[in-house]
């Protein structure tokens, strides 16, 4: 099985590590290559059939980008038919590639067969349909549309999506695209998923559980010939999405075996929150100090589930996953509120939030990470009465539905004018809402606000 430490292979052998100075990567290197995504990838699919598709870009041959493609869905969808002592489920596969100009650049058309001996067991352990397809691109802006059909549950989905294939000039150093693994491990021999002697089970997904190690593969190509040096530095850390390292960052130097290496990786993920980060990759050719630098989107999260098996923290997650009064309209709330059951309830939570997504086909759904990241602020952080949680108060009403304010005035007790305190929102226009502890008893309640539809009382500080 694939270890943490980095192993590069150039052409088919082993080189070796050693010790890389920091100071090394200067910010005055002769050349740059900012290889970012212009579009984000991985999707997910739109229709019945729910599956995930990413992307990797790679060096072809005689002048082309080799565009892989790779998608993975839940078994547990597919409609299964008996043949002999198995179940089984098929699917068809098609991939059409169009130009800026709408002219088709690459089509396919595919089956995958999936069975099972126990339909009972995939339903109680789950199983994945996973595949990967490569097509030769020219440089430039393409459209990519992946159906994949269930044949025997007549049910299918769809990613229509944007597609940025970058060129790889013979002369300049550059970085292939990364590609996210759920393992590695040495080949056996040919097949699907083997790329240079190497067996890469695609993450698909880009989805990793927080603190496990995000494993991932790479390729450099047009390192000059090695002189008194003959080595290059490759550097990792996560970033958050305004671009701050939030990892630590995992530095190796290799000597050179050629023009070109394949890199295997992994980065920890220690203790950080849900959500989208990017991982940077940086490489340095040491003998003519050329510099790459690529980011690549992937996503954080807790773990999930529902039942006796979660944790605490989990339980938690889950109440703030289905506490929806004060981001839901009114409307949803008499529709929530006439459900009895738990599961026609949980089944309208999922479309409310899927309703609410602001990346629909991405797999991280922003607002309800937003949301329960809110949610536990207010519940931690905010006092209510009696039995009150903290996101059931005021402030915790506030919190919730318009998010942290941009500044926050407290005045204490004078004389008889009790303790106040004021926020100000200026995101768009400027708003505020004043809570005022009329009790004295540490519990604020909104006394005033500017903010349309909520609460206007100016004279609140005539208030005794």
């Amino acid at each position: 099985m694939f270890s943490r430490r980095l192993t590069a292979y150039f052409a088919a052998f082993t080189v070796a590590a050693i010790a890389v100075p920091g100071s090394l990567w200067a910010q005055d290197a002769t050349s740059i290559e900012e290889a970012d995504p212009k579009v984000e990838w991985p999707r997910g699919s739109l229709g019945d059939l729910q599956f995930f598709a990413d992307a990797a870009l790679f060096r072809g041959v005689q002048g082309f980008a080799l565009q892989e493609f790779y998608t993975v869905l839940d078994a547990r969808q597919l409609q299964f038919v008996p043949e002999g002592n198995q179940f089984v489920s098929q699917v068809d596969l098609s991939l059409i590639i169009r130009d800026a100009a709408g002219q088709v650049a690459g089509e396919e058309n595919w089956t995958r067969n999936f069975s099972v001996s126990s339909l009972r067991e995939l339903k109680e352990t789950g199983g994945v349909v996973r595949d990967q397809i490569g097509f030769s691109l020219k440089a430039g802006d393409y459209t990519v549309l992946l159906t994949v059909e269930d044949i025997y549950g007549d049910s299918q989905g769809e990613v229509d999506a944007p597609l940025l294939v970058e060129g790889f000039e013979a002369t300049g150093f550059a970085s292939s695209g990364v590609l996210f693994a759920t393992a590695v491990a040495k080949a056996r021999g040919e097949g699907r998923f083997v790329r240079n002697g190497w067996e890469v089970i695609p993450r698909t997904t880009r989805v990793y559980q927080n603190n496990e190690p995000i494993r991932f593969y790479h390729e450099l190509y047009n390192l000059s010939p090695g002189s008194s040096l003959g080595a290059f530095d490759v550097r990792y850390v996560l970033l958050s999405e305004e671009g701050v390292p939030v990892s630590e960052t995992v530095d190796h130097r290799y000597k050179k075996g050629g023009e070109s290496a394949v890199l295997i990786d992994s980065i920890a993920a220690t203790d950080l929150d849900p959500g989208r980060y990017f991982l940077e990759v940086q490489s340095l050719d040491l003998d003519n100090k050329m510099q790459t630098r690529r980011r690549s989107l992937v996503f954080l999260q807790s773990e999930e589930g529902i039942g006796d098996g979660l944790t605490e923290d989990q339980k938690v997650s889950l109440v703030y996953y289905r506490h929806i009064k004060w981001v839901a309209e009114e409307a949803d709330l008499n529709v929530y509120g006439a459900l009895e059951r738990l599961e026609p309830r949980d089944k309208f939570l999922k479309v409310f939030w899927k309703r609410l997504d602001p990346t629909p086909s991405t797999v991280i759904n922003e607002k309800l990470i937003e949301h329960v990241r809110r949610m536990r602020y207010a519940h931690n952080n905010f006092s209510g009465g009696h039995r009150q949680s903290g996101y059931d108060t005021d402030k915790g009403r506030v919190y919730v539905r318009y998010g942290p304010p941009s500044d926050r005035e407290y005045r204490s007790a004078v004389d008889s004018v009790k303790p106040y305190e004021v926020w100000t929102y200026d995101t768009q226009g400027t708003y505020e809402f004043v809570f005022r502890d009329r009790r004295g008893i540490g519990v604020y309640e909104l006394v005033h606000s500017t903010y349309p539809g909520e609460l206007y009382n100016p004279n609140w500080q005539n208030e005794i």
